[in-house]
């Protein structure tokens, strides 16, 4: 991420790349990403700011909800939990007026784990439930699975322990349907922590 850093900001040195407003927007998003990845937050929603603008100015509805969604994940991770709302909510009506269903289902379970760290889990079961339906209508089953893991993770937090294992275990039963493994790591190390709850350790 360091050495993508670098490349982005010789690249924003030079001077014919503001003439294409559209590249300029794309290098402003690639760089707020990078920035967020290396825990750069500050510098990363300054980009998405400056991605946004452009993108107002372009009319490009879809590019100002991508960077919605960015800035929503970035105020996540620093806990900021209204604003990551409220930036998510911003870029779901977005969506919802283009009728982009894979970026709604996305925001949707986003939502829900939002609620879920505001420990409103009545709220981030209903959002996960929304994102499933429609995952659902797209058969997307790996966002399906996706889903109801996180949805086993509000059953965990709420120390409902025999509907965690449940969601947990239809979520890691799609993912070995469709042979994706990533995430099931998390859900198996979650039943791990379940059945220690449970005091049953063999298990």
């Amino acid at each position: 991420f360091f050495e993508a850093k670098e490349l982005v900001n010789e690249l924003l040195e030079q001077k014919e790349l503001y003439e294409d407003t559209e590249t300029l927007a794309k290098v402003y998003n690639y760089a707020g990403n990078i920035n967020r990845n290396l825990s750069d937050f500050t510098q990363a929603l300054e980009f998405f700011e400056k991605a946004i603008l452009i993108e107002k100015q372009n009319q490009n509805l879809d590019g100002i909800a991508t960077n919605y969604t960015n800035m929503a994940v970035v105020y996540g991770s620093l806990s900021d939990f209204p604003k990551s709302l409220h930036f998510f909510e911003d870029a779901l009506k977005i969506y919802e007026e283009i009728g982009d269903m894979v970026h709604i289902a996305a925001v949707l379970g986003n939502l829900g784990i939002v609620y879920r760290s505001l420990s409103d889990y009545p709220k981030s079961l209903e959002y996960y439930g929304k994102a499933i339906k429609i995952e659902e209508e797209c058969r997307n089953n790996n966002g399906i699975a996706k889903n109801l893991g996180n949805i086993g993770n509000v059953y965990n937090s709420l120390a409902d322990y025999p509907k965690a294992i449940e969601y947990y275990e239809m979520a890691n039963k799609i993912k070995e349907e469709i042979n994706i493994k990533e995430g099931m790591e998390s859900n198996l190390g979650n039943l791990g922590s379940v059945y220690t709850y449970l005091s049953d350790y063999p298990k």
